[in-house]
């Protein structure tokens, strides 16, 4: 037996082969071991509920002789009040390796939440991989805190925008709130109470060279069926199925009227698109007066999202023919 003290530790050689272990000559159960490979570290070894246990408390020099003696001191007061210190670090380790990964997170959110029930599933998506360091995919979810995530909306905010960091702060509080609900996460969740940036309604009209390029591509669609759609969805803002299903009938060209959804002047304009019905009946749909293909509008918005390309501006108007598509 020795007193363990730094020096000692220092000048301690190797064994030849197997582990050589030095007894502290103060607190009992407290030793050092070293390997034939050179490698030292402090032990603490005893009796737990009858039954003899050992735990390494930490490898020298990470940490020092001091803070190795304090544990092991704090080993034996633990064992005097009746608790078990080397069952409670076997369970803290098992709960850490348990532990799920930020990616593992970002793989259940994505196919549990976002694709299922959001739309914009790849919006979030793009966030991620654009916004957020690859070294997160695998930290724990409880290494997360409030401030780094407060110094991430900042950062984000300085160098992509306001709403580019509101968004993904959005975003990331859902994530956490998920790992929450579906027991992943213990902690608080990182994200909430940080506090949003403020953002400034944007509203944008086209100028007129964009209404000549809008009005371009939509008169160029070679079926006269969606070239007379996309301008009535416009001028109109029916839904889809109400201007698809519409009837001859429900037009009034003498007085310039539509009844769908309910009668409403609609201008001569709109009478442009549509023509004279004269050879259909009144009955018959006035979208659908040739051909139940027309119900397919994928290869149309197709079309008219090309014309439209590099005009940044047409963000509405994409959504407008995105959403034409998926009320099918």
């Amino acid at each position: 037996m020795a007193h363990l003290i730094k020096s000692l530790v220092e000048k301690t050689l190797p064994p030849k082969s197997g582990q050589l272990f030095l007894r502290d000559d103060e607190i009992t159960g407290f030793g050092l071991r070293v390997t034939s490979n050179g490698s030292k570290s402090f032990v603490w070894e005893g009796r737990i509920n009858g039954r003899t246990c050992r735990d390494t408390l930490g490898k020298f020099p990470d940490l020092s002789v001091v803070e190795a003696r304090a544990k092991a001191f704090e080993y034996k007061a633990k064992i005097a009040r009746g608790e078990n210190p080397v069952g409670q670090r076997d369970a803290e380790r098992a709960a850490l390796r348990a532990e799920k990964t930020f990616a593992q997170l970002v793989d259940e959110y994505l196919n549990l939440h976002a694709k299922p029930h959001k739309r914009s599933w790849r919006e979030d998506e793009r966030m991620i991989r654009r916004h957020l360091p690859s070294s997160w995919s695998s930290r724990r979810l409880s290494d997360f805190s409030r401030h780094e995530m407060v110094r991430l909306h900042q950062t984000i905010g300085h160098e992509h925008g306001h709403y580019a960091a509101n968004r993904l702060a959005a975003l990331l509080r859902t994530m956490f709130n998920r790992a929450k609900l579906w027991g992943m996460l213990k902690e608080e969740n990182p994200v909430r109470g940080i506090k949003m940036f403020h953002e400034e309604k944007r509203e944008r009209f086209l100028t007129g060279q964009e209404i000549a390029r809008l009005n371009q591509a939509l008169m160029t669609e070679p079926d006269w069926r969606w070239r007379a759609f996309f301008p009535l969805s416009l001028l109109l803002g029916t839904r889809r199925s109400e201007l698809i299903t519409a009837r001859w009938a429900d037009i009034g060209f003498a007085q310039a009227v539509c009844a769908f959804p309910t009668p409403s002047p609609v201008g001569l304009t709109c009478f442009h698109f549509l023509g004279q019905p004269s050879r259909f009946s009144k009955g018959c749909p006035v979208a659908m007066a040739m051909s139940r293909a027309l119900w397919n509008l994928r290869a149309a918005a197709a079309r008219l999202t090309n014309s439209l390309r590099g005009l940044l501006a047409m963000s509405n108007l994409r959504s407008f023919v995105a959403q034409s598509t998926r009320e099918q």
